[in-house]
């Protein structure tokens, strides 16, 4: 028999835990790329090739308003700034 314990992550655990992932994300030295959303006067045509834009203000924003009701969806939208990076610059791109 187990004697495991076993701890309820609360909705507030879960907040607070994205929370400190997204500033952590944020004061990296290289996100200042993804901070906002995406300019094109620096990104020409970003808006034609990308359909689902996605930035860590936004995802600041989706946290604040709490649309992130699992820690599987907050990834999944920082996997979309990855992911739209790596299709509007190329894979190549930086190496």
């Amino acid at each position: 028999m187990c004697n495991c314990f076993r701890f309820k992550q609360t909705e507030e655990d879960l907040q607070t835990g994205m929370y400190k992932i997204l500033e952590h994300i944020k004061n990296h030295d290289d996100a200042w790329p993804f901070a906002d959303p995406v300019d094109e006067d620096y990104a020409p045509r970003y808006y034609s090739i990308i359909r689902q834009p996605m930035d860590l203000q936004r995802m600041e924003d989706k946290l604040d308003e709490g649309e992130y009701l699992t820690f599987a969806d907050f990834k999944a939208d920082f996997q979309l700034v990855v992911d739209n990076c790596r299709q509007y610059n190329g894979t190549d791109n930086g190496k």
